[in-house]
This record gives structure tokens, sequence and C-alpha cells, in this order.
């Protein structure tokens, strides 16, 4: 093992020496852990894993992580491996991510979070501590579940003190607060639907419907408590809700069960063709003067997607699933484009679509001025999916995994 330099915390703002291995948590919500890997000169050769060193004691049947003692934060990954994040040296050096979400019910001083890397044998090769701080918010914005059996949940933000917008991949060291009142945005989770039994997730700005999210949605991620959301101050009159969608169990029990519910829900069995853990997200911009979406985001294998929107109508999503692997590949080959490729390959690591997109709101300059990008999300197991929108090119990320800027 070596002196722990190849695991690196990485911020899109400054890091001063004494704060290297340091970093605030969200209150009552989720953040990222973004972390680069320079591979050692001892390092082996083959599959290596990073994952927290704390695990959930039953990790064949819930794929989660804590902080070193306790069990307020949950650590998750995508990908699909048990293992953690999986990655090879010959790929050079990584970017990993860890979602670090609160769980708890009050706001801890720090909690120290310890990431080790191992090869496929179990053997250690890395780790180092990270120490999460509160930030300076004594009434952060938090979400209230009304649950509303059998049929769902009602769920709206309570607090008087808002995050500032926090990218998924580029985050901040620092989250800053607004102390601001939370606009009326509200979602309801529909547990059933008329349509189907899939389960629906509805944002509205008091009685104006500003998106429908549907897929499968329905026990596991309502009553288990697997769907959360994050509001965030963008610019002025634009606020960011962000969606998460989250696959960590094999099974359930009733001990997993949305509290309110146990006992009158039914434990079940996930599909084996499920990738889990997984984690998806949509983040949606809303104007809460003129009560609309102005732009969506989202992501497709480790690239960033954004569209404007101009249109009254709601948004539709949804979370593509069970597609198998034969039939994600023909699906791959037949709706991949060019243009996405060419536009994201070359781009450098720093890209952020998000901050354009703010940069045009400052400017008050957002006419469509580049090619839009169309079929190009492809279909796969929890793939997020807009249906009613377009891609625009200057939105694309290059793949957050790749180094491409110098550090």
């Amino acid at each position: 093992m070596s002196d722990g330099s190849a695991l690196r915390l990485i911020s899109a703002s400054s890091i001063l020496p004494t704060e290297e291995n340091t970093l605030h948590y969200l209150p009552f919500g989720t953040t990222t852990l973004k972390l680069r890997f320079d591979p050692p000169a001892d390092c082996p050769e083959g599959v290596l894993f990073a994952a927290p060193k704390q695990r959930h004691l039953e990790t064949e049947r819930v794929i989660v992580g804590h902080e070193d003692e306790g069990q307020e934060l949950w650590i998750t990954w995508g990908g699909g491996k048990v293992e953690g994040i999986h990655f090879t040296p010959s790929q050079g050096q990584r970017y990993l991510y860890f979602n670090i979400s609160h769980r708890g019910d009050v706001i801890a001083e720090d909690f120290p979070v310890t990431i080790q890397v191992k090869d496929a044998e179990g053997f250690l090769v890395e780790e180092r501590c990270f120490t999460f701080y509160s930030p300076h918010a004594r009434q952060p914005v938090r979400l209230g579940w009304q649950t509303d059996w059998p049929f769902g949940s009602t769920l709206r933000w309570q607090g008087k003190q808002v995050p500032r917008y926090q990218s998924r991949w580029w985050p901040q060291q620092r989250i800053e607060f607004d102390t601001r009142e939370a606009p009326p945005l509200s979602l309801r989770y529909d547990r059933i639907t008329t349509s189907d039994r899939w389960g629906r997730v509805i944002l509205s700005l008091g009685d104006t419907t500003l998106a429908k999210v549907e897929g499968r949605l329905e026990s596991a991620l309502h009553d288990g408590h697997l769907f959360d959301a994050d509001l965030f101050h963008f610019h002025e009159n634009i606020w960011a809700v962000r969606l998460w969608f989250v696959w960590l169990h094999n099974t359930f029990t009733q001990d997993d069960i949305y509290p309110d519910l146990r006992g009158r829900a039914v434990p079940l069995v996930r599909d084996s063709r499920e990738e889990i853990p997984d984690a998806e997200r949509f983040d949606i911009l809303v104007d809460v003067k003129e009560k609309l979406v102005t732009h969506i985001g989202t992501d497709n294998h480790y690239k960033e997607l954004w569209g404007q929107w101009w249109e009254a109508r709601p948004v539709l999503a949804r979370i593509g699933q069970n597609v198998s692997p034969r039939t994600l590949l023909f699906i791959l080959a037949a709706r991949a484009t060019d243009t996405l490729v060419s536009l994201s390959e070359s781009r450098a690591d720093s890209y952020d679509p998000a901050a354009i997109i703010r940069e045009e709101f400052i400017s008050g300059s957002r006419a469509l001025t580049f090619e839009e990008v169309r079929d190009s999300i492809s279909w796969e197991a929890h793939a997020p999916i807009v249906d009613n929108f377009r891609i625009q090119g200057e939105y694309i990320s290059g793949d957050v995994r790749v180094l491409t800027d110098e550090q």
C-alpha cells in the first residue's frame, strides 16, 4: 500500500492545503464526493474497486456504505458492482464519484469517511479518510413526506435556508446557502397509477404541473424511501429541483419499508436484470415567476446532458428499465449519433454544462445558436429518458470519469 497520495479530493472550488481532505455534506440531502485516482508505481494489474471502508452489515442484500462510525450517511455509487466503483490501472488517472446522502434527523458537526481501493482478491491498494463538515446553516430546507396510504405521498420542502446549486459531477468543496423562503414547489408520488402499477412522480408549482416522471417506481422506491429530491437556488427566479432514484436492495424486508407503511407493504425481490447498485437523477430548472421549466438535465453513461424548454406543457420523463444486455447493444448501435460523440469526446473534463446555462441567465442571452442533437439518449436499465425535449450540443459534457485537464 502506498502513502495515500493516489486518492485526491477534487473540487470545482480552490482547495486550501490545510483543508484538502475536508468538505461539506448537504444536510438532509445528497452531494458528491469526487476523487481522483492516480495509480501508484506498485499498483497491481487487473480490476480495482473503490468503496467506503464502513459497509452495511448485510452487503449481499443492501449495497450501501456509511461513515466510519454510524449510519447517518448513506454512501452509494453506480455501475452495478457490489464491490464498489470498478476500474483498471491501465485506464490511467480516473475520477471516482460517490453519492453522499445525509439520512440523519439532526445536523451533526462532522462525519469521517474512509474510502478504500482494493484489488479483485480483496487486498488493500489504497485508503484515505475524508471529513464531511456541516455547513453554516441552522434551518436548511428538508423534504417533508406526507403519506397517503396506499396511494402514495405528497412531499414539500420546509426550512428557511436554501443551498446554492451544487453540480453532481463538478461539486464545490463548500456549500453556500441563501436565506430565503422556498417557493411553493411540491412533489406528488403516485404509488399506483391508472395506466399501470409502476408509479409516478409529479412536480408542481402551486396548481401548475411542471413535470411528470414515470417508470418502475412502485413499492421499492416509495416504501423503501429510495426516492428523494433536493432543492437548490440557481439564479434569481430560477430554482433547481433534483430528483434522485437509487437502487440498493437485492431483496426487501419489513425493516426496509417506509416506517409509516411497515406491516402493510409487501416486501419484494428485485428483477435479476436490474443494475444494483445504481443511481439516476433529473435536474429540473424552474422559473418560479413565469411558472415554467426552462431547462432539464440528466446523464447518459457518464455524460451530462441538458436541453432547453420553452413549452407550457409539462415535461414528460421516465426511467427506462429491464432491457437485456443483448437488446441494449442493438439499441445503442441503432440510436447512437456521430454528433453526440464528436461534441463530447474532445471536451475538457472541466466542461460543466450547468455553468454555461447559469452564465446565459446572467448575461440574458439564451438564444439557440448551436446544433440540436436528436435521438442521442440510449435505452438501458434505469436510463433516465425525457420524451418531449431535445438535447442541445452546447449542453453535453465529456465522459466525467476521464481526465483531460491538468490538475
